[in-house]
Protein backbone atom coordinates (compact mmCIF):
# COMPACT_ATOMS: atom_id res chain seq x y z
CA UNK A 1 0.00 0.00 0.00
CA UNK A 2 3.00 2.37 0.65
CA UNK A 3 4.25 1.85 -2.73
CA UNK A 4 0.89 2.96 -4.18
CA UNK A 5 0.23 6.05 -2.44
CA UNK A 6 2.54 7.89 -4.85
CA UNK A 7 1.00 7.02 -7.62
CA UNK A 8 -2.30 7.58 -6.55
CA UNK A 9 -1.39 11.60 -5.77
CA UNK A 10 0.58 11.99 -9.08
CA UNK A 11 -2.94 10.53 -10.89
CA UNK A 12 -5.00 12.47 -8.32
CA UNK A 13 -2.91 16.02 -9.33
CA UNK A 14 -2.88 15.00 -12.74
CA UNK A 15 -6.66 15.02 -12.93
CA UNK A 16 -7.01 17.92 -11.09
CA UNK A 17 -4.73 19.84 -13.73
CA UNK A 18 -7.01 18.48 -16.55
CA UNK A 19 -10.24 19.61 -14.32
CA UNK A 20 -8.76 23.12 -14.09
CA UNK A 21 -7.87 23.34 -17.26
CA UNK A 22 -11.22 22.36 -18.96
CA UNK A 23 -12.89 24.46 -16.35
CA UNK A 24 -11.49 27.79 -17.29
CA UNK A 25 -11.43 27.37 -21.07
CA UNK A 26 -13.88 29.85 -22.54
CA UNK A 27 -15.96 28.65 -25.74
CA UNK A 28 -15.16 30.29 -28.79
CA UNK A 29 -17.93 32.76 -30.20
CA UNK A 30 -19.07 31.00 -33.52
CA UNK A 31 -17.36 32.92 -36.42
CA UNK A 32 -19.38 35.29 -38.64
CA UNK A 33 -19.82 34.91 -42.18
CA UNK A 34 -17.46 36.26 -44.38
CA UNK A 35 -18.39 39.00 -46.68
CA UNK A 36 -17.40 38.59 -50.47
CA UNK A 37 -14.70 40.28 -50.81
CA UNK A 38 -14.33 43.05 -53.67
CA UNK A 39 -11.99 42.17 -56.71
CA UNK A 40 -8.93 43.86 -57.07
CA UNK A 41 -8.57 47.28 -58.74
CA UNK A 42 -6.89 46.39 -61.72
CA UNK A 43 -3.52 48.38 -62.48
CA UNK A 44 -1.01 49.11 -65.00
CA UNK A 45 -1.00 46.08 -66.97
CA UNK A 46 2.15 44.53 -66.63
CA UNK A 47 4.42 42.57 -70.37
CA UNK A 48 2.05 39.78 -70.68
CA UNK A 49 3.73 36.56 -71.39
CA UNK A 50 3.53 35.66 -74.89
CA UNK A 51 3.46 32.27 -76.58
CA UNK A 52 5.34 33.38 -79.23
CA UNK A 53 7.68 37.04 -80.39
CA UNK A 54 5.83 39.93 -80.02
CA UNK A 55 7.69 41.97 -83.22
CA UNK A 56 7.43 46.44 -83.17
CA UNK A 57 8.77 49.02 -84.99
CA UNK A 58 12.45 50.14 -84.08
CA UNK A 59 11.95 53.43 -82.95
CA UNK A 60 13.02 56.70 -84.62
CA UNK A 61 16.92 57.11 -83.59
CA UNK A 62 18.08 61.21 -83.82
CA UNK A 63 21.11 61.37 -86.50
CA UNK A 64 22.43 63.28 -84.15
CA UNK A 65 22.42 60.90 -81.25
CA UNK A 66 25.85 60.36 -79.55
CA UNK A 67 26.11 56.83 -79.93
CA UNK A 68 28.85 56.03 -77.63
CA UNK A 69 28.25 52.61 -76.21
CA UNK A 70 25.42 51.54 -78.98
CA UNK A 71 25.09 48.36 -81.01
CA UNK A 72 27.78 49.10 -83.85
CA UNK A 73 26.69 47.32 -86.89
CA UNK A 74 29.40 45.88 -89.99
CA UNK A 75 27.42 48.30 -92.31
CA UNK A 76 27.56 51.14 -90.03
CA UNK A 77 24.07 51.53 -88.48
CA UNK A 78 23.84 51.32 -84.46
CA UNK A 79 21.40 50.50 -82.08
CA UNK A 80 21.51 51.62 -78.54
CA UNK A 81 21.68 48.26 -76.77
CA UNK A 82 19.11 46.12 -75.30
CA UNK A 83 17.96 45.03 -72.03
CA UNK A 84 19.34 46.88 -69.25
CA UNK A 85 22.42 47.36 -71.00
CA UNK A 86 24.37 50.39 -70.86
CA UNK A 87 27.60 50.20 -72.77
CA UNK A 88 27.37 47.34 -75.42
CA UNK A 89 30.06 44.74 -76.53
CA UNK A 90 31.45 44.19 -79.49
CA UNK A 91 29.12 41.37 -81.63
CA UNK A 92 30.99 39.47 -84.19
CA UNK A 93 29.42 38.51 -87.37
CA UNK A 94 30.03 34.59 -88.95
CA UNK A 95 29.91 33.02 -92.18
CA UNK A 96 26.85 30.81 -90.28
CA UNK A 97 24.79 33.76 -89.90
CA UNK A 98 25.73 36.78 -92.05
CA UNK A 99 24.67 40.03 -91.57
CA UNK A 100 21.35 42.35 -93.26
CA UNK A 101 20.07 44.82 -91.83
CA UNK A 102 17.84 45.60 -88.72
CA UNK A 103 14.35 45.87 -89.71
CA UNK A 104 12.40 45.70 -85.95
CA UNK A 105 13.04 44.71 -82.59
CA UNK A 106 10.98 41.24 -80.89
CA UNK A 107 10.67 40.43 -77.37
CA UNK A 108 11.30 36.69 -76.86
CA UNK A 109 8.51 34.78 -74.46
CA UNK A 110 11.23 34.90 -71.92
CA UNK A 111 10.99 39.05 -72.09
CA UNK A 112 13.99 39.32 -73.46
CA UNK A 113 14.28 42.19 -77.10
CA UNK A 114 16.70 41.31 -79.84
CA UNK A 115 17.00 43.17 -82.73
CA UNK A 116 15.30 41.27 -85.97
CA UNK A 117 17.35 41.39 -89.17
CA UNK A 118 16.08 41.05 -92.46
CA UNK A 119 16.90 37.45 -93.24
CA UNK A 120 15.89 36.28 -89.68
CA UNK A 121 18.72 36.22 -88.01
CA UNK A 122 18.56 37.51 -84.21
CA UNK A 123 20.85 40.02 -82.14
CA UNK A 124 20.69 41.62 -78.61
CA UNK A 125 22.38 42.55 -75.42
CA UNK A 126 21.83 41.63 -71.93
CA UNK A 127 22.40 40.93 -68.06
CA UNK A 128 23.59 37.94 -67.26
CA UNK A 129 23.04 36.36 -63.64
CA UNK A 130 26.08 37.89 -62.37
CA UNK A 131 25.75 41.09 -63.84
CA UNK A 132 28.02 40.86 -66.96
CA UNK A 133 27.11 42.06 -70.06
CA UNK A 134 26.40 39.73 -73.14
CA UNK A 135 25.81 39.94 -76.45
CA UNK A 136 24.01 36.99 -78.37
CA UNK A 137 23.58 36.61 -82.24
CA UNK A 138 21.31 33.56 -83.59
CA UNK A 139 20.03 32.64 -86.88
CA UNK A 140 16.47 30.72 -86.56
CA UNK A 141 16.47 27.17 -87.18
CA UNK A 142 13.35 25.47 -87.93
CA UNK A 143 12.34 22.77 -84.87
CA UNK A 144 13.92 19.43 -85.37
CA UNK A 145 12.06 15.79 -84.71
CA UNK A 146 13.19 14.59 -81.48
CA UNK A 147 15.02 11.04 -81.43
CA UNK A 148 13.64 8.68 -79.09
CA UNK A 149 16.70 7.20 -77.58
CA UNK A 150 15.28 4.32 -75.64
CA UNK A 151 13.82 2.59 -79.19
CA UNK A 152 18.07 2.33 -79.95
CA UNK A 153 17.63 1.75 -83.85
CA UNK A 154 14.23 -0.67 -83.06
Amino acid sequence: MARTAPILVAAAAAAALVVAFLWNKEPKPAPLPQQPQPAPKATAPGPAPAAGPVARELPPIDPKADRTGWLAYPDGSSYPPLNGVKTAPKLTWHKQVPFTRVVRIERDGSGRDWYVHENGARSTTYLDARGQVMSDIELPMPTQPLIDESANGK
